[in-house]
């Protein structure tokens, strides 16, 4: 059975393969990735999984969500060799409930 976990390995290899940069002041509860794009940045939150599913943060409440609102979302799905299969992704439009 495959377990959703997620690992720095697979953040960089989405940073990479997505042409991100990892913030310099890059926490737990931070920016996982960001995009230069026109002079700006674009915030990105970065979630893997070896499973079929993807799970959020600890203690989630309303702070995550007001701060995942601004946020671009990349999802990859790797397989229990973590191989990446297949990514998707969400604007924080598509993101809205």
């Amino acid at each position: 059975m495959a377990v959703a976990v997620q690992d720095d390995r697979r953040e960089n290899e989405l940073r990479q393969l997505f042409q991100l940069r990892e913030p310099a002041t890059r926490s737990r509860l931070g920016v996982d990735a960001v995009l230069d794009l026109d002079g700006g940045e674009v915030p990105f939150e970065l979630k893997s999984s070896t499973g079929s599913t993807v799970s959020t943060a600890r203690d989630v409440g309303a702070d995550h969500i007001a701060k995942w609102r601004q946020r671009h979302w990349l999802f990859g799905f790797y397989d229990e060799n973590q191989r990446l299969l297949y990514c998707l992704y969400g604007s924080p439009a598509r993101m809205k409930p």
